[in-house]
């Protein structure tokens, strides 16, 4: 496939294009955990081969709400809200879970950079792919509203976009791979893997897609660790992407991953180690 890319200088230049590119990668960290798994409707794919299963039921429930902030230290950078809607929705006859997630800069961040974006991922509750994608973005003057319709059928990611001042809408096709995953269905994924069976140190690949492009990407599994959240101590399941030498992030294994390691597998805490210095992005409630 033409438009299969590794993470690298294809992704992460999109990012280092714009004077917002730095605060935008803060306030959707919550949604990028998305970008590291990749799965069938049962199995999750290794590096070197193995197979092994997922958890037999979803780690969320319709209603799930979950609120993280944003933070160097003790300086507020952003919001991220990520939940699952009450009711099921029908995308060309597939049922799906819609889930919403929005992000925004906040404090001090907010007088000088207004980002204020809005995501949504129709994922089929049965073969747990995406079959919609959508996404509103404000960043100051900059604006654009896209959406990506998936043919898992005919292998085929159908994209139409406006930006600010556009009186059209541009429409684009791109080939996409086997159960392809977006930005927002791979965060629920990830919840369904069955850790317990895991090695530590083990290399997950999956296939993402954004804008225009399928991305290669890897995640490997580090082990247990216990931590302190607002949701009081918790064990967890630790991760991290393997990152490639840029010039935002620090190292190959800049970040760091937790989740709960009890059945609502619920994202807790991401660390990024960046050239600015480390950003965290802590959960602040979670409702279900």
């Amino acid at each position: 496939m033409k438009n299969i890319h590794t993470l690298p200088s294809s992704f992460l230049s999109k990012f280092k294009k714009s004077s917002l590119s730095r605060l935008r990668m803060l306030v959707i960290l919550a949604v990028s955990i998305g970008f590291f798994v990749f799965s069938t409707s049962s199995f999750m794919t290794y590096q070197n081969g193995n197979r092994v299963a997922m958890l037999s039921g979803v780690a969320f429930t319709k209603g799930e709400k979950i609120s993280y902030l944003v933070h160097y230290g003790f300086i507020n950078a952003g919001e991220a809200i990520v939940k699952v809607d009450n009711n099921s929705h029908n995308v060309n006859g597939n049922s799906c879970y819609r889930v919403d997630v929005e992000g925004k800069t906040v404090g001090v961040f907010a007088w000088t950079t207004d980002v204020d974006d809005k995501w949504s991922s129709y994922i089929d509750t049965q073969k747990h792919i995406p079959r919609k994608f959508y996404r509103k973005i404000k960043e100051n003057k900059y604006r654009k509203e896209e959406t990506v319709m998936f043919d898992h059928n005919g292998k085929q990611a159908n994209v139409k976009y406006k930006k600010r001042n556009d009186k059209n809408w541009t429409k684009k096709e791109y080939p996409i791979p086997t159960n392809v995953q977006d930005m927002i269905s791979g965060y629920y994924f990830l919840r369904r893997v069955d850790y317990e069976k895991l090695t530590k140190n083990e290399i997950i690949r999956m296939d993402a897609f954004f804008e225009d492009s399928v991305y290669d990407f890897k995640v490997r599994y580090i082990g247990k660790e216990t931590i302190k959240t607002k949701l009081g101590k918790k064990e967890t399941f630790v991760m991290t992407p393997i990152m490639p030498e840029n010039g935002i992030f620090s190292g190959k294994e800049s970040i760091k991953i937790w989740m709960s390691a009890d059945e609502d597998r619920i994202p807790l805490k991401i660390r990024a180690d960046m050239f600015i210095g480390g950003v965290e992005v802590d959960i602040t409630e979670y409702e279900k």
